[in-house]
C-alpha cells in the first residue's frame, strides 16, 4: 500500500465586513479547509434583510461550490450551496482544493465574520 504524507503549507484567516465577498476562485494543494471561527447572523434573520430578500435562491451570505458537470447531460457545472450561520461556528469544511468556489457578502451587521482557511498538500508518497 501507498501511504500519502500531508503537509499544511498555507494557512489565513479571513475578516470579512459586511458587503464583503471573495468572488469565484479555487486552491493549489490536494484538499482546502475553512473552519468558522464567528458568523455575526442567523441565515433565516438575515434573509429577511437581505437584497435578494424575495427570491426563492436568495443567495446572501452563502458559501457556492461548483463541481463540474457534463454539458452533454445537463451543464457545465453544478453548484452545492451552503448558508453557515452562526451554528457552524467550531465548524470546519473540507473540499477537494481544484474545487472552484465563491463566498457571497452579508447584511445587517457591523461585527465580522471570521475564519480561517488553508491549504493541505501530498507532501510525498511512500510505498511499504
Amino acid at each position: 500500500p501507498l501511504k500519502i504524507k500531508l503537509r499544511l503549507l498555507e494557512l489565513w484567516v479571513n475578516h470579512m465586513k459586511q458587503y464583503e465577498f471573495n468572488p469565484i476562485h479555487s486552491h493549489d494543494g490536494l484538499f482546502s479547509f475553512v473552519m468558522f471561527i464567528k458568523v455575526p447572523f442567523l441565515i433565516e434573520e438575515m434573509h429577511k434583510m437581505a437584497p435578494g430578500s424575495k427570491s426563492p435562491t436568495n443567495a446572501a451570505g452563502s458559501l457556492t461550490f461548483f463541481h463540474p458537470g457534463n454539458p452533454f447531460q445537463d451543464s457545465f457545472y453544478r453548484e452545492e450551496i451552503f448558508y453557515p450561520d452562526k451554528t457552524w461556528e467550531g465548524k470546519i469544511l473540507i473540499f477537494p482544493a481544484y474545487l472552484c468556489h465563491q463566498v457571497q457578502p452579508f447584511y445587517g451587521t457591523e461585527e465580522e465574520r471570521i475564519t480561517i482557511s488553508g491549504n493541505v498538500y501530498a507532501d510525498t508518497l511512500v510505498e511499504r
